[in-house]
């Protein structure tokens, strides 16, 4: 193999030799040699890239959860699945996010003020009860917010739109409330 080696370079040698006389011969400068570049070189950037890109990851932060899908449901079928899974010991492992859309029965807003007098934050101090009806059925809405949509009123047939989670006792704990336009 050492042999092979040895012809092999000087052939390599043979070829540059008469590459630069060619050259020569024309009247142009001969082409400098390329000096290949080391493997130590090309494996440190390689290396420094990599720990470039962990740090940019690293440094990003936590990647956020995606927040739970929603799933839409009429009046009706809330009821019903709720009953169900009472009514046959199912206890839902993670509560799923519920869009319902019903329609708001007549004379049935309440709202409890807390005992501070009044509204005294966004996320608390006042509770928001009515009740929404379906085709069949009903179920009461427990809303603890106390920023309401300008056109959520108290009368009947008016459409809402309510999103949050259904609890067995056929109660459903809203988080947002958007009143639907005809």
């Amino acid at each position: 193999m050492g042999n092979y080696r040895n012809d092999l370079e000087q052939a390599h040698r043979r070829i540059e030799h008469l590459e630069t006389e060619l050259a020569e011969a024309r009247g142009a400068k001969p082409k400098p040699k390329a000096s290949p570049v080391p493997l130590v070189l090309l494996l440190a950037a390689v290396v420094l890239l990599g720990a470039g890109i962990g740090a940019a990851v690293f440094l990003r932060g936590p990647v956020k959860k995606k927040e739970a899908t929603v799933t839409a449901m009429t009046v009706d079928q809330v009821v019903e699945s709720t009953r169900w899974a009472s009514r046959n010991g199912h206890i839902l492992d993670a509560p799923r996010k519920i869009r319902m859309e019903g329609v708001l029965a007549a004379g049935g807003i309440e709202k409890i003020q807390s005992s501070t007098g009044g509204c005294q934050s966004s996320t608390g101090g006042c509770e928001i009860h009515f009740r929404l009806a379906g085709e069949r059925t009903q179920i009461d809405v427990n809303y603890s917010y106390c920023e309401l949509p300008d056109t959520f009123r108290d009368v009947g047939g008016l459409r809402v739109r309510v999103e949050g989670y259904a609890e067995p006792s056929v109660v459903f704990d809203a988080e947002t409330i958007r009143v639907v336009m005809p």
